[in-house]
């Protein structure tokens, strides 16, 4: 599961390019776990979300992390960061099984 976007202190909500970051990173993991829940996931399908999860989802994340005003919380920024590693070993083990059929 992934994590929620954690409530910003105060009245303000999150700026756009944070929900947008957020979105992002939540529709790739989405993805690549349909994928991997898929009984017959071919390896091109695999390798695409190989390179989603390895590419996309840390470059996201790290233009989330760098936010500063206003900053995320440091829970949620480990949080995807656990997610993605999770996500990255599952796309991987799968994609060799994949190859190996």
């Amino acid at each position: 599961m992934f994590p929620e976007l954690p409530s910003r202190p105060g009245p303000a909500p999150w700026p756009a390019d944070i929900i947008d970051g957020h979105n992002t990173l939540k529709a790739v993991h989405k993805a690549a776990s349909q994928a991997l829940g898929l009984d017959d996931s071919d390896p091109i399908r695999l390798r695409h979300y190989e390179k989603q999860v390895k590419t996309t989802m840390p470059s996201t994340l790290q233009a989330l992390a760098a936010c500063e005003n206003p900053s995320l919380p440091e829970c949620y920024i480990n949080a995807v960061t656990n997610v993605i590693r999770a996500l990255v070993g599952s796309v991987a083990l799968a994609l060799t099984s994949s190859l190996r059929q």
